[in-house]
């Protein structure tokens, strides 16, 4: 397994198991992750993303996560799916995220996750 996949297996192991710090342990604390459908939105340093996580973390009941990967290099491609609940309501987001790699830690990304149309 290549060094990007074990970083997107431990980041896919932190969400199932709700782990804020063994997450946040797989990014750099220089970061800049942007969503290219949403560009008013990014985030740019690793305090912001970890509040964003403890927010699901919090609000999404049986949150569980699945991915795949393909990884060359520095840069990673996966495709992942989240899934639970939020208040009543199925919580239900698929999509791709490109990772960029230094040093062992995921240090810039794009963000291509979007909730599924019911």
């Amino acid at each position: 397994m290549s060094e990007g996949e074990t970083i997107v297996q431990r980041v896919n192991d932190a969400v199932n198991r709700r782990d804020i710090e063994a997450m946040m342990a797989c990014f750099g604390e220089e970061l800049e992750i942007r969503f290219p459908c949403h560009p008013q939105r990014p985030i740019v340093n690793h305090e912001r993303l970890a509040v964003a996580w403890k927010a699901n973390f919090e609000n999404v009941a049986g949150l569980r996560s699945t991915v795949a990967t393909a990884a060359k290099g520095d840069e990673v491609w996966s495709e992942w799916h989240w899934a639970g609940k939020r208040g009543d309501a199925d919580w239900n987001v698929r999509g791709v995220i490109i990772w960029t790699l230094a040093g062992g830690k995921i240090v810039a990304g794009r963000n291509h996750m979007e909730p599924v149309d019911d």
